[in-house]
């Protein structure tokens, strides 16, 4: 493929990088990948796939191992802080993970099969998924009965990753990237003048005492377990009104593990604390869980093609001694199916992930689809 090919790749994961659409939303994404895929010339796609997803299919003409790479479409809720020329047009909603780079890869390799890949047997199944960041999207694509035909041999993901060197390919065998879950905690107590608390029951005590007691969960009570971690993302307390002592709080923190036991020991440990607080404090309480995200776990065969891939591209292959601490719903699918995921370096200085000024590195472009086709060519 030519150098003028990928100048075009660049212009649109520009183009798509100014116009980020949250998950479940990414109605003109979907649109914008279905046209490049027909130019492309593809005949066999299907729209609407668990969300706004598509699923554009390659069929060799021989029989053979059925392949699958996903890539994201949907950006985040956030507001950019770039003086780059393409940052986001639309308020509040960011690319701060580099899902416009994933899928300027996936739309390079589309044309790079079309183009060069007449010898491959088998099937290559294409999938730009919706909603990978809340953790919804993966399992609606499992169930959609389109994709459930299929009897996939091997799936594979790619995601940047800031702080290694640029086009290094990072591999890791077993647990990939870590679970976590969304937990909402809301507390409940009696509203009062302001003017007499001690007529009411403001959750403000047992609302600071869960928040300092999950925050430091992993360093306290579970310092046994070296791959757990809380994040309290989001809080909220009573209402803005100054007449008023508060009835009400909510809570929502992250949780992470290494693993699914781990996970649920620091969920346990989580509603202990939540219990501790509103007994002492005579509150009632709900604990809620959301954007549950199992392990990404890599199937050793699989890694093992990702790897024989990136040494004949001359790539600088990484081997991590650990999972990486976030998540991706691709851990549905490598539930499912013999899966691998793999990360490309995008520099050791480079913004990191979810960053206010993120941009992904358009230096990755031509590797990624590069290393993409190279394992079409080991497994087909």
């Amino acid at each position: 493929m030519n150098k003028d090919f990928f100048e075009r790749l660049i212009e649109l994961r520009h183009y798509l990088h100014s116009k980020p659409e949250n998950s479940g939303k990414e109605i003109k994404t979907a649109e914008i990948v279905y046209n490049f895929l027909l130019k492309a010339g593809f005949t066999d796609i299907s729209r609407d796939v668990g969300g706004p997803g598509i699923i554009a299919i390659h069929e060799g003409e021989k029989p053979g191992r059925t392949v699958l790479f996903r890539c994201e479409l949907d950006a985040l809720p956030l507001q950019e802080d770039s003086s780059i020329s393409y940052r986001s047009k639309n308020p509040g909603v960011a690319h701060l993970c580099g899902h416009d780079g994933h899928l300027a890869i996936m739309l390079g390799l589309a044309e790079k099969i079309r183009q060069d890949g007449a010898n491959l047997a088998g099937k290559i199944i294409l999938l730009f998924q919706s909603a990978e960041e809340t953790a919804v999207g993966a399992k609606a694509v499992l169930t959609d009965p389109r994709f459930r035909v299929f009897q996939v041999d091997h799936a594979i993901a790619q995601h940047n990753i800031p702080g290694y060197e640029t086009g290094a390919v990072l591999l890791r065998k077993g647990i990939f990237a870590s679970t976590s879950r969304g937990m909402i905690i809301r507390l409940k107590g009696v509203t009062c003048h302001a003017a007499e608390p001690g007529n009411g029951k403001p959750p403000t005590l047992a609302m600071t005492g869960i928040i300092e007691n999950i925050t430091f969960l992993p360093q306290r009570e579970l310092s046994r377990l070296k791959n757990v971690l809380t994040t309290i993302v989001y809080t909220r307390l009573g209402e803005i009104a100054f007449g008023t002592s508060p009835g009400y709080a909510e809570i929502m923190a992250t949780l992470r593990a290494g693993t699914e036991g781990e996970m649920d020991i620091l969920c346990r440990e989580a509603e202990k604390i939540v219990k501790e607080q509103t007994q002492k404090y005579n509150l009632k309480s709900e604990i809620e869980y959301t954007e549950i995200f199992p392990v990404t776990y890599n199937n050793e065969e699989t890694v093992a093609v990702i790897e024989q891939a990136a040494r004949k591209l001359d790539r600088k292959v990484i081997w991590l001694p650990e999972p990486f601490s976030w998540s991706e719903d691709f851990g549905y699918i490598s539930q499912k199916y013999p899966s691998a995921m793999f990360g490309l370096g995008s520099g050791l200085n480079h913004p990191r992930l979810h960053n206010p000024d993120f941009d992904f590195s358009d230096e990755l472009i031509m590797p990624g689809v590069d290393i993409l086709f190279q394992i079409c060519q080991e497994l087909l």
